[in-house]
């Protein structure tokens, strides 16, 4: 899956009555503090780590999502505040494994980011792991992978 595939399928998994869920639109959406007159809920997958490739007839390397969202709302307690939507997440996301997944969901970090006015906003970064794996052979590439390399030493 792609990460716009991942970032959907999230927004899917969080959709809730009374709660606004959305891929993150822009960096902008999360600057301006501003009056929420509903809760809500923006989603983005913001990088990820490689770990080393491995090779079984094919090139595969696991790769670690780090996403995050981030929780809007007007108060922190009560129903559908911060605290009440962290449980929610939670009950829709923790230990959940996405399609082509190979870890499920697990959460690292919950925390504050801004809060003026009463109007609250915090964020809940989380990972799982996937595989990226070798594209099959596209006729149209010009070269084509190296299957094979062979060293050759000069040695006495």
């Amino acid at each position: 899956m792609t990460y716009e595939q991942y970032e959907d399928a999230i927004v899917g998994l969080l959709a809730m009555p009374g709660v606004s869920v959305t891929v993150l639109p822009h960096e902008a959406a999360l600057v301006e503090m501003r009056a929420t007159a509903r809760p809500q809920l923006y989603v983005i997958i913001n990088g990820s780590n490689l770990g080393e490739p491995e090779s079984m007839g094919m090139t595969a390397q696991r790769e670690t999502l780090q996403c995050e969202i981030f929780i809007r709302a007007k108060a922190r307690r009560g129903r559908l505040g911060i605290f009440d939507l962290y449980g929610k997440i939670s009950e829709r996301l923790l230990g959940r494994k996405l399609p082509d997944a190979v870890t499920p969901i697990a959460f690292s970090q919950f925390g504050y980011v801004a809060g003026i006015q009463n109007n609250w906003q915090y964020a809940l970064t989380f990972s799982f792991d996937t595989y990226r794996v070798e594209a099959d052979s596209d006729e149209t590439e010009a070269v084509g992978r190296i299957k094979r390399i062979t060293i050759q030493t000069n040695e006495p």
